[in-house]
């Protein structure tokens, strides 16, 4: 690591601060490291001081405030290439000599030098409108037809590509076609942020995803200052003499300019001046080439261009989530839970709801396929007819069939009136079949015909009666392993899996399991009538880090329980299930007998506590941070009342 604060802009623009191993000071004092020499900087505005994480920036009280990558802070941790502003002051801090960038191509951005003035550096502002007569006009009057033709494609071509990686390959054979240059690259920014993450290479000979080293302080400079940058014989430029990404280029030139998705001309003119969306740079090694200030406005006007393309992808990007967040908050379910894993399956859900399709739910037990089920009838065409569903491991064969067909009377010994089925008192609406692996082989067949004909027989019964409804099932089995087994009809798993939906496992979603706590804590508290608790940070991260092998039915389990044996308003880990601790325990403990040597041990630490207070249990749990009921429950769990005794 080599940190350093690179200065943009302000009056100390162009320097570049190392920042030592102690704390280093910064503000209008001459006893700061770096004095900036701004009447509305503070004396001692700030520190950058060595933190655990690395630099730590603090405000020390200054008047108005300092801001990292446009975000106010008092105090930050900073990471390499971030940004910040003090007054009129932008610096760059840079923790080390190089920065590789990969994407469709890879790039290192290596240098701590900036661009001097000397160069031609001009406000984007004032470039002419790439869009305008004169530009054309000015093309066609140097000879420039090449140049003019690739504008005018670009016009027209750019705006109708579908994807970031075709704009950036057109972008980029474009820019080449029209302007002599050996290699050029594209750097597109994080939205909202001064970093690039997304990298497009490409040579003039036409080899793409190319390894480029770029001038990072050029690039930055471009970003951050709305400039477009013109060098030629870059090793003489005033402020690049030194930098280390341009000696390779023997005397060459190169051209920076911002993506933007705002013509030129306009900004200034009342146009809100959004941060580009990146950097289109090129460069020439070649010996005695120069690029022109002609060539510097095609590129501006070629990324001009290219800018409001991409700027329509993305908006393309953010409708089409919005359109799939609304589709999620319109869909009528129960189903809690912000992951992607779990998003991925309310989003199918919602799609799957407004077909008249059989779906196959799958999941792990607990992970609310019933939930989805209803989520999908209630989002469908049949919400306003019955939701009916049969759990398929919990009758026997006779009874089941009974269950899901009905049966006439007289069909066996008991059936003394006719009995509608499931399937019957379900009609118009949806059939839920939880469970459907544990169907017995002749159920399957009978259901087979249900989804193939639409219709079945009561039990006893001679005519057939029409299904008419829509079938939803459910399973926790491998129903493939089952088919090779031959305990699952093969036809019968086709019918069912016309659109399969997984149920994420809870300890694939974990950062769902704060909602799910919260949830299930405000609606038990509800029924038990007392005020909704909080769960402590060790509590927090019991619950988080347990792999919760009966997912989100234990979960709810888990919360109930502590809310009915927990006295306070705070629940601790000897709240929850003994499982979970032990779990954790067993993360870092992995050896044989390991459950016998922490029994062991606790029933040791225990009993040598009650003895140390004399028998008296409320005592010796203050001694072990427990509260009494819990150590009341250790001693009862553990069998230590005659050893107490």
């Amino acid at each position: 690591m080599n940190p350093r604060l690179v200065v943009l802009t302000g009056p100390q623009e162009g320097l570049t601060v190392h920042l030592g191993k102690g704390s280093f000071g910064i503000g209008r004092h001459a006893s700061n490291d770096l004095v900036l020499r701004d009447a509305a900087v503070s004396r001692h505005h700030a520190t950058i001081e060595a933190g655990e994480a690395g630099p730590l920036l603090r405000d020390l009280g200054s008047r108005h405030g300092l801001s990292v990558n446009a975000r106010s802070v008092r105090e930050h941790d900073l990471v390499d290439g971030d940004l910040i502003t003090l007054c009129g002051s932008t610096l760059l801090l840079q923790l080390y000599d190089s920065e590789p960038l990969q994407g469709e191509g890879s790039v290192i951005l290596d240098d701590s030098t900036r661009v001097g003035n000397s160069l031609v550096a001009r406000p984007l502002s004032e470039v002419p409108n790439p869009h305008s007569e004169g530009v054309l006009e000015a093309l066609r009057e140097k000879g420039r037809e090449t140049a003019l033709k690739v504008l005018l494609r670009a016009g027209s071509e750019l705006g109708s590509l579908g994807s970031v990686r075709e704009l950036a390959e057109h972008l980029l054979s474009g820019t080449l076609e029209a302007v002599p240059a050996e290699r050029a690259a594209l750097l597109l920014a994080s939205p909202g942020e001064d970093r690039f993450d997304a990298v497009f290479t490409r040579l003039a000979s036409g080899e793409t995803d190319a390894e480029m080293s770029i001038s990072r302080t050029a690039t930055l400079r471009v970003m951050h200052q709305r400039l477009t940058l013109l060098s030629n014989d870059v090793r003489k430029a005033e402020g690049l003499e030194d930098a280390a990404s341009l000696e390779a280029l023997s005397g060459g030139s190169l051209l920076c300019v911002p993506l933007s998705a705002i013509a030129p001309a306009q900004i200034g003119r009342g146009e809100a001046a959004t941060r580009p969306l990146g950097v289109l740079f090129l460069d020439d090694r070649r010996e005695g080439h120069h690029f022109s200030e002609d060539d510097l406005g095609l590129v501006t006007a070629l990324a001009g261009l290219a800018g409001c393309a991409f700027t329509n992808l993305r908006h393309l990007a953010w409708v089409d989530g919005d359109r799939r967040r609304l589709l999620s908050e319109a869909l009528d379910h129960d189903l809690i839970g912000e992951s992607r894993a779990m998003a991925r399956a309310i989003h199918l859900i919602s799609r799957v709801a407004a077909t008249e399709s059989t779906v196959l739910i799958r999941g792990e037990s607990g992970t609310g396929k019933e939930l989805a089920a209803q989520a999908i009838h209630r989002g469908g065409p049949r919400r306003e007819k019955p939701f009916v569903a049969i759990n398929c491991a919990t009758l026997s064969g006779n009874l089941l069939e009974s269950e899901l067909f009905g049966h006439e009377k007289g069909a066996f010994t008991g059936a003394v009136a006719r009995k509608l089925g499931k399937l019957e008192i379900a009609a118009g609406g949806t059939l839920f079949l939880d469970e459907v692996g544990e169907l017995p082989p002749e159920l399957q067949a009978k259901l087979l015909r249900v989804l193939q004909e639409r219709e079945f027989e009561r039990v006893g019964g001679t005519r057939p009666v029409s299904a008419e409804v829509r079938v939803i099932a459910a399973t926790n089995r491998d129903l493939e392993a089952a088919m090779k087994e031959g305990s699952f009809r093969e036809d019968l798993f086709y019918r069912l899996n016309v659109i399969a939906i997984s149920m994420p496992p809870l300890r694939d979603r974990r950062s769902d399991i704060p909602l799910l706590v919260r949830h299930f804590a405000e609606v038990l508290s509800a029924r038990l009538t007392r005020g909704i608790p909080e769960f402590s940070p060790s509590a927090k991260d019991l619950l988080e880090r347990y792999d919760w092998p009966g997912n989100v039915r234990e979960l709810a389990n888990a919360v109930e329980r502590a809310l009915v044996l927990c006295p306070e308003e705070i629940i601790r880990p000897e709240d929850l299930p003994e499982e979970l601790s032990e779990a954790r325990s067993s993360e870092a403990l992995q050896t044989g007998g390991y459950h016998d040597v922490l029994r062991e041990t606790k029933r040791k630490v225990i009993l040598a506590a009650v003895e140390k207070t004399g028998g008296n249990i409320t005592e010796a749990a203050k001694a072990l941070d427990l509260h009494p009921n819990y150590l009341h429950r250790l001693i009862r769990n553990l069998k230590l009342r005659s050893e107490l005794s």
